[in-house]
């Protein structure tokens, strides 16, 4: 079960839970709600998985962005030592090597920032989508204690049959 599906079923055992006439009130299950709760806790590592899955991801776009970028400049060396033979080829050659590792550097750069925003794009979802979950389970776990809390005042408060049979 993820941990949505466990959320939606606390949302079903609240639902469909017993009310007590006249109060608004909801009776629940303390084994229902805390099994609910175990699988919930249960499943919040399966999210926090999927989401260093995905940080993972934005990592090996990085390493593939900077293999790119020194397979580049590689290349623009490998290009230089070719035309260096005369001396005037080998200031072209020199010049042309410059220039192609300087527009490597700007690629390499350029593609690096692009893997970073990503990346960091990612992991701002990875964020929003965890408070939204968490925060969630904090209403809904906040409004089944908010229940508990007034069943067990009802119950506390004294009924005509208790007041006439303490006298």
């Amino acid at each position: 079960m993820n941990l949505r599906a466990a959320i939606d079923r606390l949302e079903e055992l609240v639902i469909s839970s017993s009310p007590i006439p006249l109060t608004g009130i909801k009776l629940i299950r303390e084994r229902d709600l805390l099994g609910d709760l175990d699988k919930i806790r249960l499943n919040i590592p399966n999210a926090i998985a999927e989401a260093e899955r995905v940080l993972s991801e934005g990592d090996r776009i990085v390493g593939q962005a900077e293999a790119h970028a020194q397979n580049i400049i590689n290349t623009a060396q490998a290009r230089a030592e070719q035309l260096v033979s005369e001396s005037t080829i080998r200031r072209r050659a020199e010049q042309e090597a410059a220039q192609i590792r300087d527009r490597a550097l700007k690629e390499r750069e350029e593609t690096l920032r692009l893997a970073q925003q990503e990346s960091d794009r990612i992991r701002m979802e990875i964020d929003r989508y965890a408070d939204s979950v968490l925060n969630d389970l904090e209403q809904r776990l906040s409004e089944s204690l908010n229940v508990i809390r007034e069943s067990r005042t009802q119950l506390d408060r004294p009924t005509p049959a208790k007041t006439t049979s303490d006298r």
